[in-house]
């Protein structure tokens, strides 16, 4: 239960909006592989127990400043997200070993 990965049906039909995993209590691994369609990471920032994420080719995500608030972190793959910039808001997450 602390696992969700779409299926490639449902990557092609999802809408933009991660609001409702904010309120998963126990997430604990998020793969959002090659979801084009995503954009938005700031609603996971309260995921307190999150604490692998992927993002690999999610070509339509610029900002993960959001994701320092993601205290359980330790793995975030954010390889081929030419978007994004600047990672130095994850500097504070006390897990996070593992950037890439």
């Amino acid at each position: 239960l602390g696992r969700f990965v779409p299926d490639e049906s449902l990557r092609a039909n999802m809408t933009a909006d991660l609001s409702a995993l904010a309120s998963c209590a126990n997430l604990q691994t998020l793969d959002l592989s090659n979801c084009f369609w995503v954009t938005d990471v700031s609603a996971l920032a309260g995921c307190a127990t999150l604490h692998h994420l992927s993002l690999l080719r999610c070509q339509g995500v610029t900002d993960v400043s959001a994701l320092a608030g993601c205290v359980a972190l330790h793995t975030l793959i954010i390889e081929r997200c030419q978007r994004v910039t600047n990672v130095s808001a994850l500097g504070t997450c006390p897990a996070l070993h593992t950037l890439d």
